[in-house]
């Protein structure tokens, strides 16, 4: 956490009120930054934080909202974003607005290329500043490579740096470090410090806790529409934003439902990963067996590169040309040398990469929904919409999942319920061994809270589920059993009863007794 260099506010917006039809976004929310300041927003997906900003950035222009906003002490009426960005107000959205088929130099001066004399393209000045700039903020990212070349993350901080290079006087991020890398982010912290540093001051979104924790000054937590505090970061508590985010206490956050635990539904035996497949020992799978039992939550936990996202895709058939092993499902030998294979055996996948792997972000979400069982709806090549439709209903109603229609595009969707859309796909093909690789990647605590239900309910109705999180407190909340891996191997296994944070990462970080 940095520390504020002035107790100056740069900014006030006061009484904030915005309603939509049958809709009251913000209550009353008042809101205020100061000079030299990272202030983070915290909240669930539909606290209102989105509004906040798109009234200060002018995407809902002035007369629109009740409130107003006291820029530099002035009262501001900003019409358009453009009108706020004239002002010294810049804002980087968790979406790309990059041109993939321009350089990172294009992009970061696109709008605003330099001309010389004649009026002309100045490329060495726009390449020379574009690298001086990523120089100074630490980027190593050369600024003549095409922009879709880069990383997802390196894509993200160049357009903050793009942002930051003109000088703005507040820096707006909404859910910046959603696809960085841990290096990314402590790039993206040092380049934050920077700019503060030099007179900027900062509004940082996210619901990510312990990042808010590290490089905040203040905390303003909505919920529902309404400020519930703001405090200095380093006197509130994590168990106490997670308290006034969701209206509950931590201790709820890992619903638990014990449900009676029957027979082996699915083994693994002597799963391995072909040498000729890996650049390393480290990533081939080596001998995997376990097991899962209906009604039963598996974890799996281990670092990262430690087989674990390969072992899903392998038990999935994602893999099929490149292991050996065998399965069985309730006893009996199956051969799974595809996906195909593997749903008609009753094993599904919800894949850590929801955006790219799950979804089809230009499909409406009942297209989304019914795409894995779309054969049990159609006769004759014709898709019986209506049952099609009810079934879409039914499910979403189950799962609680909001969307105004059917026929909503599932891009639409907050990150939860984009997730439920998922478990809502697998649901409908009737399975009985869930494997979820990360499944509350990327969603706010209160959706997280409901996919733990949704998680119960499957193995109430026995199901068995193989859970692998990079969040260790969610799986000793929420599993039966958990094994560790390290370099592609199984190297232990703990029951409920013998669960201890300290023991399952010392496994997973490769240590033995």
């Amino acid at each position: 956490m940095k520390q504020a260099l002035s107790n100056e506010s740069i900014l006030e917006m006061r009484n904030i009120t915005k309603k939509f039809p049958g809709v009251v976004a913000l209550r009353n929310v008042s809101f205020e930054l100061k000079e030299q300041e990272i202030h983070a927003i915290i909240g669930e997906n539909g606290a209102g934080k989105s509004t906040l900003i798109k009234i200060l950035s002018g995407v809902y222009p002035y007369g629109t909202f009740e409130g107003e906003i006291i820029f530099r002490g002035e009262k501001k009426k900003f019409v358009s974003p453009r009108n706020a960005k004239d002002a010294g107000i810049s804002v980087v959205y968790q979406e790309m607005l990059t041109v993939p088929e321009l350089t990172v130099g294009e992009n970061m001066y696109l709008g605003d290329i330099p001309k010389n004399t004649f009026r002309l393209v100045n490329w060495d000045k726009l390449y020379s500043d574009s690298k001086n700039l990523l120089k100074r903020f630490g980027l190593e990212i050369d600024p003549y490579a095409t922009i879709k070349t880069l990383t997802v993350g390196e894509q993200q901080l160049v357009q903050i740096a793009k942002a930051i290079k003109d000088n703005p006087v507040i820096l707006v991020l909404d859910e910046p470090t959603s696809s960085l890398t841990d290096k990314e982010i402590k790039n993206l912290f040092k380049l934050l410090n920077i700019f503060c540093d030099h007179g900027g001051s900062c509004i940082y979104i996210s619901h990510k806790i312990e990042e808010v924790k590290e490089i905040s000054d203040r905390i303003t937590i909505l919920r529902d529409g309404e400020k519930i505090v703001t405090q200095a970061t380093n006197q509130i508590s994590k168990s106490d934003i997670i308290s006034m985010m969701v209206g509950r206490k931590i201790e709820d956050m890992y619903p638990k439902s014990h449900c009676k635990i029957g027979k082996v539904i699915f083994s693994v035996k002597n799963l391995s990963q072909k040498q000729s497949d890996t650049e390393g020992d480290k990533k081939r799978l080596k001998n995997i067996s376990f097991y899962l039992r209906e009604g039963e939550i598996l974890g799996i936990y281990g670092l990262l590169g430690s087989g674990r996202t390969e072992l899903c895709m392998a038990i999935f058939g994602a893999l099929a040309d490149v292991i050996s092993g065998e399965f069985f499902v309730y006893g009996k030998k199956v051969e799974i040398h595809s996906p195909k294979e593997a749903i008609r055996e009753g094993i599904v996948l919800l894949t850590e990469d929801r955006r790219n792997l799950g979804l089809i972000p230009t499909m409406t979400t009942l297209h989304n929904i019914s795409l894995a069982c779309i054969k049990q709806y159609s006769k004759f090549l014709v898709i019986n919409q209506e049952e099609e439709a009810i079934d879409g209903e039914r499910i979403i109603e189950s799962l609680r999942i909001k969307v105004p229609t059917l026929q909503t595009l599932v891009e639409k969707l907050s990150g939860g319920n984009q997730q439920k859309v998922l478990f809502a796909r697998w649901i409908l093909t009737k399975p009985n061994i869930f494997i979820l690789d990360e499944p509350t990647k990327g969603i706010d605590i209160g959706a997280k809270v409901e996919i733990f239900q949704i998680i119960n309910g499957l193995v109430a109705r026995g199901a068995g589920v193989i859970m692998i999180s990079s969040e260790l407190p969610e799986l000793l909340g929420v599993c039966d059993r958990i094994i560790t891996m390290s370099e592609g191997k199984i190297n232990n296994e703990f029951n409920r009863k013998e669960f201890s944070a300290k023991d399952i990462l010392h496994y997973a970080m490769g240590q033995t007794k």
